[in-house]
């Protein structure tokens, strides 16, 4: 379905892409994905502030799209911010993450860290990237 959308160059954005603006946070996603706004885990906080969003599309093949929000910590640096979050994957028997080379880009004249990985569980075969500024 999405791969025929895409291939259709004379629809209009609107047809193979939805927007989302909420929290700060402005952006395109595609039609087929579904959403869900929550507190993050950490702070029980959904606002401006702290929040999770995810866009699942649970056809095959699967895809989720996770942002998660907080507060700066005076003096973080984002390097040791995405190790501590790797770090705080779990790590349970069957389940296997392999975090691939990251490398800095800037974007809106923010240093951005981007981290690629993938993740196998089941049998499922899955790529993320997370992304740190």
């Amino acid at each position: 379905y999405r791969y025929i959308l895409g291939a259709c160059t004379d629809l209009p954005s609107e047809a193979t892409h939805k927007m989302y603006a909420d929290y700060g946070l402005t952006f395109e996603y595609p039609t087929g994905f579904s959403q869900i706004e929550s507190q993050l885990p950490e702070t029980g906080k959904l606002d401006a502030s702290s929040g999770l969003l995810q866009f699942r599309l649970d056809s095959y093949p699967f895809e989720l799209i996770q942002i998660s929000w907080n507060e700066e910590e005076p003096g973080m640096d984002p390097a040791e911010y995405l190790e501590e979050q790797l770090g705080s994957i779990p790590q349970q028997a069957g389940v296997e993450y392999v975090f691939g080379k990251s490398w800095t880009l800037t974007r809106d004249q923010h240093e951005v860290i981007h981290q690629y990985f993938d993740f196998e569980s089941g049998g499922i075969q899955l790529r993320g990237v997370i992304d740190v500024w």
